[in-house]
């Protein structure tokens, strides 16, 4: 593959977004997103739930337009494949990354992707986390895949 230099600052926001998609590059991190994502990993153990993997792929896109051919998810339970993802910025001036459009549309795919993978995905707020519904819906769900696991 041949490098291209591209003076990125001359683009525009949707171009810069579109190389990025292209060449597989992830949103940038905020710091909510990232104590969001610290406050659910110290929830999950304070809670003595299995400890779920942190920034997970999945592989096999099933969408054409998918340039990447694998999704990153905030957390996995692998085991009773059940996917967190911890969606900030939503309420950001000028749309941050899950209030676009773009990227509304590419999460969709990401999540659909994810459930003809068997995957079953659950999407929270940072304020989710904070008030505790993020940690309380996940025990719940993960009880219920583990009585159906068991034949219950």
């Amino acid at each position: 593959m041949r490098a291209i230099d591209l003076n990125r600052s001359a683009l525009s926001p949707d171009a810069q977004r579109t190389i990025d998609e292209a060449l597989g590059a992830e949103k940038p991190r905020t710091k909510q997103n990232d104590e969001a994502e610290r406050e659910f990993a110290f929830q999950c153990r304070a809670y003595r739930l299995p400890e779920p993997a942190q920034q997970f792929w999945i592989e096999q896109s099933a969408h054409p337009r998918n340039l990447r051919r694998r999704w990153r998810f905030d957390f996995a339970f692998a085991d009773a494949k059940l996917l967190i993802e911890i969606d900030g910025g939503i309420w950001m001036a000028g749309g941050g990354a899950h209030s676009n459009p773009r990227d509304i549309e590419r999460n969709m795919r990401k999540r659909n992707d994810a459930a003809l993978l068997g995957y079953r995905v659950l999407a929270f707020t940072p304020r989710d986390v904070t008030k505790g519904q993020a940690i309380a819906m996940t025990q719940r769900v993960l009880h219920r895949i583990q009585q159906s696991q068991r034949g219950e």
